[in-house]
């Protein structure tokens, strides 16, 4: 240790590095938790009621996405517990790196934490390859799992990235048809990013409306 710190000051350049990319790899992880096989177009499907409709997922990746959530959780409350620092952030990855990003200070005075640079890269690049493997495999979903995948927040250019990966039915959901949604009301966004400015939505819940706006025009034809 030195200057008081457990973490040197390259480590903590080099963290502060890698937890800033972390909002770019959340979300493609989502991407890719939701991806379709493009070997099958029939593949497997799920009721959601009134209509079937193919909804695939990639387990790998949704498995490393909740590591990657847990790693970032535990040294953020290692560091709340040992500095006497309370987190008031949302229960996000991504918020809970930007608070790891702010308190880096904290963190590298906190001991145990000559570690923690290794421990985190070693969960963000296992999720970047899971991000980077095709799906080779898709298979049924529990209603967790069915769950979890439309609960997916993502904003307009991300559902429009991943309603090309979900089949023909979604074909016209571009980011301009996410915004047409939200102007009638259809949609409602469940947050605002502060940076950018860009509404985030619930990817089931855009998906919906985009097939029952669909169903509506051609009742109406």
């Amino acid at each position: 240790m030195s200057d008081q710190f457990f973490m040197p000051r390259h480590e903590q350049r080099a963290l502060v590095e890698l937890l800033r990319k972390v909002p770019d790899l959340v979300e493609d992880l989502a991407i890719s938790i939701t991806r379709q096989d493009r070997l099958t177009r029939g593949g497997p499907r799920v009721s959601t009621g009134e209509r079937v409709q193919p909804l695939p997922f990639n387990e790998m990746a949704s498995d490393v996405a909740d590591e990657l959530h847990q790693e970032l959780t535990r040294w953020a409350w290692h560091v709340c517990e040992a500095r006497g620092l309370v987190y008031e952030g949302a229960n996000a990855t991504v918020s809970i790196a930007r608070w790891l990003d702010r308190n880096i200070v904290s963190l590298a005075m906190t001991e145990g934490a000559e570690s923690a640079l290794g421990e985190i890269q070693d969960v963000f690049d296992r999720a970047r390859r899971a991000t980077d493997a095709p799906a080779v495999r898709v298979r049924p979903i529990d209603a967790h799992r069915h769950a979890a995948a439309r609960s997916t927040e993502l904003h307009r250019d991300g559902i429009a990235r991943a309603a090309r990966e979900l089949g023909e039915q979604y074909a016209g959901l571009t980011a301009e048809r996410v915004n047409t949604l939200r102007r009638r009301g259809a949609i409602h966004a469940v947050r605002c990013l502060v940076a950018t400015k860009a509404e985030i939505f619930i990817l089931g819940e855009v998906l919906d409306a985009h097939l029952e706006h669909q169903t509506r025009k051609r009742a109406a034809s």
